[in-house]
Order: C-alpha cells, then sequence, then structure tokens
C-alpha cells in the first residue's frame, strides 16, 4: 500500500480518472502500527491522522474549520 501512495503516478492516474474537471484527488495516508505509541495503534489516531492532512493541505480548509469550530484554535494535546 505504501507503494501506491508514494508512486508519483498513482496521483496522476486518479486525476486522469476524474469525473468532475472542478476537483482534484488528493492522497493521504496513515498505516496503523501497533509497536508504536498507544494512539498510533487505534483507528482514533488514525483517523485524527487523516483529518489533519485534509485540514493542512489548503488554506480554506484550515479557515472553514476554525471558523465553524473557534476552539480547535486551542488545541494542547494530542487528546483534546
Amino acid at each position: 500500500m505504501k507503494f501506491l501512495t508514494d508512486h508519483p503516478n498513482t496521483l496522476e492516474i486518479l486525476n486522469q480518472r476524474k469525473i468532475s474537471s472542478q476537483h482534484d484527488f488528493m492522497i493521504s495516508s496513515r498505516f496503523i502500527w501497533s509497536s508504536g505509541l498507544p494512539m498510533e495503534a487505534k483507528i482514533k489516531g488514525c483517523l485524527c491522522t487523516l483529518v489533519y492532512q485534509l485540514i493542512h493541505s489548503s488554506s480554506e480548509n484550515s479557515h472553514a474549520v476554525l471558523q465553524k469550530f473557534p476552539p480547535a484554535q486551542t488545541k494542547d494535546t494530542t487528546s483534546d
């Protein structure tokens, strides 16, 4: 799977097959690591990583989240 997410042609092939010309694909990845920290071995950690990648991918996404969820600006730890 890591090969597919990291290969330069993957995104190019996905964008060739898209239906709408208005949106491009984005590849997000997270692999569950059972030997890592507790958060890295759980689905919650996986979802947090994917949401972070989506928000971090564009300033539009970041601004939208911060406007809709103001408490997101005061995040202090991985558990809040």
